[in-house]
């Protein structure tokens, strides 16, 4: 049989009989002189640097023990090889390499010692505070988890939670505002399915938050977008931010969304809005557009069971206005042009502004040029004719705008001459965001592009005629 066949069959033998273990828990690290040793009690982030000490420096001494004993070797080699040049050269070889070994040695140590010397210092000095989100027992400071299913986690007496955007003890400094949910039971959950119990609070650079009672937390910076409350004046279990369209909002808010925050942001340029829908793909009964045309936030109570939202960024602000496009064309037949016979009211820029509103019955069709007889001009004097055969007609977007038209029948909850605003609180007429004719619409049809046949979207089917339309730059 050869050797090689004999040599893996021994091997084959040894592994089949082999049993697993567990590795074995070090309790007692070995005292070598000039290093720190981690003891029994140390645990978590707080040992890393005593760990690190301590393996760098044992292996530098492994490395010069092993020097040490190659050249030892060496020499016992040289002494007893007498006069063969063989045996004397080889041993010759095996001193230079340990001495070799030996100069790298220490080369290492003080190539370490100059890059860091606490990867080779055995005393450790505590950092020096810095800026973040901490646990702390108002003695100590230990990093926070940006999520913590289990609070039984934390280090026992480290309950609070400590916001610092300075390295000054008071953590006092400039920061967003620091989002933490507070949930009463484990893995994120509240009392019910509803979510009741559960808190969000808003903390500034420097505010401490106590844990005690909750079952597990969440943090979060807060950055500008929308978000959504399961309870009226925004209350309750909250969402992350939101920046984008939504045919179907995600659970557990889908159909439970009771007020919605706007958070905007000037110093980014950030300004945010949306129209909510009641069923999903931005489809059924629907709000009105809302936006916040200024700095910091709002909250607005929706009044709908919200499924499918449309979020945008308006671009108003200052004179911003001016670089989202050339404005929006609106035909009275579909697919219209003015080279096609159809007459167009022509929004501008100019007029649209900031924020443009109107009834589509005082949008007038412009005719000049389009020289066609009187009759079929007629029945297509303006955008809300209904009888106009190519009703409701079609869209052109000059740009990046938003276009919203509202169908269906409209009600206004206020007294004759009041109107709803952005707080669903009625208000005299005229005032910014008083929106009567938009609120309680059946139908909110949003477009971001042109809409050659807007009959094929849906709109004025059913008899539900376009009663308001809205215009405004976005980004």
């Amino acid at each position: 049989m050869p050797d090689s066949l004999k040599k893996f069959i021994i091997i084959v033998l040894l592994l089949w009989t082999a049993s697993p273990v567990s590795a074995l828990e070090i309790k007692d690290y070995p005292a070598i002189p000039g290093l720190v040793a981690p003891s029994e009690n140390c645990t978590g982030s707080d040992c890393l640097p005593i760990y690190i000490s301590y393996w760098v420096g044992l292996l530098i001494y492994a490395a010069g023990a092993l020097a040490a004993m190659s050249l030892a070797v060496g020499g016992i080699q040289l002494i007893m090889s007498g006069e063969n040049p063989e045996n004397a050269g080889n041993a010759k070889d095996r001193v230079k390499g340990a001495i070799l070994g030996l100069i790298l040695t220490m080369s290492s140590f003080i190539i370490l010692k100059t890059i860091n010397p606490a990867l080779i210092t055995p005393i450790l000095t505590p950092l020096p505070g810095v800026a973040g989100v901490f646990y702390t027992n108002n003695i100590e400071e230990k990093s926070a988890r940006e999520a913590e299913p289990n609070t039984a986690n934390i280090p026992e007496g480290f309950n609070t939670i400590f916001y610092k955007c300075s390295n000054q003890p008071d953590g006092a400094g400039t920061g967003p505002f620091l989002l933490i949910w507070k949930f009463p039971k484990i893995n994120f959950q509240g009392n019910d399915e509803n979510y009741n119990g559960v808190k969000v609070v808003k903390k500034t650079c420097g505010e401490k938050e106590p844990l005690s009672g909750s079952g597990s937390f969440k943090i979060a910076f807060e950055t500008p977008g929308v978000y959504y409350f399961l309870e009226e004046n925004c209350q309750g279990l909250m969402s992350g931010t939101n920046l984008s369209n939504q045919q179907k909002i995600s659970e557990p808010f889908n159909d439970k969304i009771k007020s919605i925050r706007i958070v905007n942001s000037a110093d980014s340029n950030s300004f945010f809005g949306f129209v909510a829908h009641e069923a999903p793909g931005f489809e059924g009964k629907c709000g009105s557009l809302r936006y916040l045309d200024r700095d910091g936030y709002v909250c607005l109570n929706v009044g709908i069971e919200v499924s499918s939202i449309n979020i945008f960024q308006w671009n108003g602000f200052g004179e911003n206005w001016k670089t989202s496009g050339s404005g929006v064309k609106f035909f009275g037949n579909p697919f219209g042009k003015t080279g096609l016979r159809a007459g167009a009211f022509v929004l501008t820029k100019e007029k649209i502004n900031k924020f443009w509103t109107e009834d589509p019955k005082n949008m007038i069709f412009n005719y000049e040029g389009i020289n066609i007889p009187e009759e079929e001009k007629a029945p297509c004097k303006n955008f809300g004719k209904e009888d106009c055969p190519g009703y409701p007609g079609s869209i052109q977007v000059l740009g990046d705008y938003l276009v919203v038209l509202y169908s269906g029948l409209s009600t206004n909850p206020c007294p004759v001459g009041q109107c709803l605003n952005t707080r669903n609180i009625c208000v005299d007429e005229p005032n910014d965001f008083c929106l009567p004719r938009r609120y309680g619409a059946q139908h909110c049809y949003v477009f971001y592009k042109d809409a050659p046949n807007l009959k094929d979207t849906g709109v004025g089917a059913e008899g539900k005629k376009i009663f308001s339309v809205d215009v405004l730059p976005i980004k």
